[in-house]
């Protein structure tokens, strides 16, 4: 059983990894085509100068956001498939549902941001990304909401996943407490023989 918690914590930590790198790369995009921008490589300037400023940013932006929506697709997918083996194992190997219905609303959270949120944010980006900031947009205001829930359900994911791989970890080192007292008294009581 312990076996099963370390493979579990192990696969529930490279998740958990896996999403904070997702959320770091995703953050940096954007500024790192603006920075691309401020001073671009000698052959993208020549090329960037038959476009006005504005029109720069927001071809880099694009490019950024559509690539983003990519890397999150591609990992919602494999959160799906790591998800559902992290509750594998916790119901079937440590044979916890507590520990299995949290991983479950895990994976529920993704499945909603896979199914419903992601679609509409990739389709709101492309749609948004060529109206100038300064413009009234209804569908930004509507791709800034769906973003806030996004980021929010993404930490409630992250809450889940430290607080399973709490109980995986003290309900481990209870185990060995208990094994530990366990062999105690059995050599107390050989001795007392």
């Amino acid at each position: 059983m312990m076996r099963y918690s370390r493979i579990a914590a192990s696969i529930l930590g490279a998740w958990l990894g896996g999403s904070l790198l997702l959320i770091y790369l995703a953050a940096n995009g954007l500024e790192r085509a603006t920075g691309l921008l401020t001073a671009p490589p000698a052959p993208l300037a020549q090329m960037l100068q038959t476009l006005p400023p504005a029109n720069q940013r927001a071809i880099l932006r694009f490019v950024v956001v559509d690539q983003d929506h990519y890397y999150f697709e591609v990992w919602e997918n494999a959160e799906l498939a790591v998800g559902f083996l992290v509750i594998a194992i916790l119901f079937l190997g440590v044979e916890s549902r507590l520990l299995s219905g949290l991983a479950l609303g895990m994976v529920l959270v993704v499945a909603f941001q896979h199914l419903k949120i992601t679609p509409e944010l990739s389709y709101l980006s492309r749609s948004i990304e060529f109206i100038p900031w300064t413009a009234e947009s209804p569908p930004r205001d509507q791709f800034w909401k769906l973003h806030t829930l996004y980021v929010t359900l993404d930490v409630l994911k992250l809450a889940l996943g430290a607080l399973v791989s709490w109980l995986l970890i003290t309900s481990q080192r209870k185990r060995r407490v208990r094994s530990n007292d366990d062999e105690l008294i059995a050599k107390r009581l050989a001795r007392a023989r």
